[in-house]
């Protein structure tokens, strides 16, 4: 079949058991070996974004579009669209992808009891090995983009189970037929629904990634960042469930009635932060100001009017595939990126929309309804810090650095944030940092270019205001979204192995008569105290990492009752930095 070429033919496959054949290796047979086809049959080559034709400018683009059922079902597979163009419901669409992932009798409209308080978090105590659970395991993976360890025989047959009876799509098998790589991409209709499965399953997200880990399922190179998506798909269904119970949007049965999506519409950032961050800080963040212009606008004032939209993450596979319209693209399917591992600065990157002052004094001025090439583009550029030992250079994000601003960029100032979340447990690491603060990471990053769109010149660039947030620590005083019965969760989620980390002296004196045995080689200068004079080592000074929240150069710290065993001496002072 990867032979046959022709248009004049389909193929139809009517099953999605995934049963490959023997791999060459372990066919004892050497007659059957040589008559394996060298290619697998393109099985998994399946239309995907096939009813999607945006054009910027589209008049009829805005975000009353966006939100609608209607515009989701362009994204993904085409069945949505079809059944939309031949007449079917708005509502039993978000119906049908319900009950694929659930397998569970859904009524057509939800029971969406949000108005009668805040949504339940409880999960059922059976294990996720058994199949029942998988679905579970589906919805979240599909808002939060779950990696699994690829050396583990129970972790491919989960994902087998989810192609098979949960919607997640096989995107490749190899020649040797060993196994096949699969995922949940950008979906936006499977993204509305899962949230609200979540939701009327009561299923726990934290808890669901808890007993992966148990399991020994999770790839182990990225828990930091996975716990980053956590954090904020919680924060945003958090936003969304307060706006329902504000009445600021309608209910869901109305919503779908009206063809429109419930958590998959945009939302002012303002309400994103409120969701995310502890009350008692929000005062100092809207406050702070860009900690690389004087004279600016107060974070409040700049993010006003500044819009967010992500009910799941898309991998961005290159340092190259982040800038201003890429981030316009994802913002039109709800979708943030998680960056790859070649991105020397950023983790996650969550695009914002933002109103320009001047459209916001108009006598018409109404946001559903404003073009979208008439919003500045912008971001949110996340660094993600579970740190493998007891030390972190300190260093901000720069937008100019990272290739973020287009040639088309320059005549006007728009605003971005940088969040750092070092995600660290209070009170049991050292972190040392430079005597002074890096605004910008030294190394440019490389961008490919095409013959239409060109990045800034260096010498073209200029420094665009910068609102940094740094978030030490992962417990609910530093994020609202945490529990506190679910902190445990999160810290062994993130745990790590490793001497440093397994040590069980974490007092800074304890961790440098450790490091002076030279079990491993850092730049400070403990490990180069033999050294006199010698340029490039010994050159970072040690201070105990406080825990809290710091908005650009205003530190604010936090001192909780667990703090007080910690043998790490803690300043529970206000520093403006």
């Amino acid at each position: 079949m990867a032979q046959l070429c022709s248009p004049d033919h389909f193929i139809m496959f009517m099953s999605t058991t995934e049963a490959l054949s023997l791999a060459k290796s372990d066919n004892v047979s050497a007659h059957i070996s040589n008559v394996i086809a060298t290619l697998p049959a393109p099985f998994t080559i399946l239309p995907f974004d096939v009813c999607v034709n945006i054009q910027y400018h589209d008049p009829k683009l805005t975000f009353e579009c966006i939100r609608s059922i209607q515009h989701l079902a362009r994204f993904g597979r085409p069945m949505w669209h079809t059944m939309l163009a031949a007449g079917a419901q708005a509502q039993w669409i978000i119906f049908l992808a319900r009950t694929k992932l659930t397998h569970t009798d859904c009524a057509e409209t939800a029971k969406f009891g949000i108005y009668m308080g805040e949504p339940a978090t409880v999960m059922s105590g059976t294990r996720l090995r058994r199949t029942p659970d998988v679905f579970t395991v589906a919805l979240v993976d599909i808002r939060v983009m779950i990696e699994y360890d690829p050396h583990r025989e129970e972790s491919r047959r989960l994902q087998e189970e989810m192609v098979r009876a949960h919607m997640r799509m096989v995107f490749s098998a190899p020649a040797h037929g060993g196994y096949t790589t699969s995922g949940y991409p950008s979906e936006a209709i499977l993204a509305e629904a899962a949230a609200i499965s979540i939701y009327e399953e009561h299923v726990d997200v934290v808890e669901v990634v808890h007993c992966l880990l148990e399991d020994d399922l999770l790839d182990d190179s990225e828990r930091g960042q996975l716990v980053a998506r956590l954090i904020l798909t919680k924060a945003w269904d958090a936003a969304i469930h307060r706006l329902l119970l504000d009445k600021k949007h309608p209910p869901m049965p109305e919503s779908h009635q009206d063809n429109q999506a419930v958590y998959s519409r945009p939302i002012l950032l303002i309400n994103l932060l409120t969701a995310l961050i502890p009350e008692e800080h929000l005062l100092k963040l809207f406050q702070s100001m860009p900690d690389n212009h004087v004279g600016w606008w107060t974070f409040a004032e700049a993010f006003e009017f500044a819009y967010v939209y992500f009910t799941h993450f898309g991998c961005a596979g290159s340092s190259d595939a982040i800038n201003s319209s890429s981030g316009i693209a994802a913002f039109i399917r709800g979708m943030a990126y998680q960056c790859s591992f070649g991105h020397s600065s950023i983790d996650i990157f969550v695009p914002l929309l933002i109103v320009p002052k001047d459209v916001t004094t108009r006598p018409d001025f109404d946001v559903d309804r404003l073009l979208l090439d008439q919003f500045q583009s912008s971001g949110i550029m996340i660094s993600v810090q579970e740190e493998p030992n007891f030390y972190a250079r300190d260093e901000t994000v720069s937008a100019e650095e990272v290739g973020f601003w287009l040639d088309e960029d320059t005549e006007v100032d728009v605003p971005y944030i940088v969040i750092s979340m070092q995600l660290v447990e209070t009170g049991s690491r050292v972190v040392s940092s430079s005597s002074e603060r890096s605004l910008a990471p030294s190394s440019a990053t490389e961008t490919l270019l095409n013959a239409e769109t060109k990045l800034l010149r260096q010498s073209d660039r200029k420094e665009y205001p910068r609102y940094t947030i740094n978030i030490s620590g992962c417990s609910p005083s530093m994020y609202k979204v945490i529990d506190a019965n679910e902190q445990d969760k999160y810290f062994r989620i993130l745990s790590l192995s490793g001497i440093l980390n397994e040590h069980p002296y974490k007092m800074s004196t304890s961790v440098a008569l450790l490091k002076k045995m030279k079990p491993f080689w850092s730049l400070d200068p403990i490990c180069f105290d033999w050294t006199q004079g010698m340029p490039g080592v010994g050159v970072i000074t040690d201070r105990p990492i406080v825990p809290g929240i710091t908005f650009s150069r205003q530190a604010v710290t936090i001192k909780g009752e667990e703090d007080d065993d910690s043998d790490v001496q803690m300043n529970d002072e206000v520093h403006i930095m």
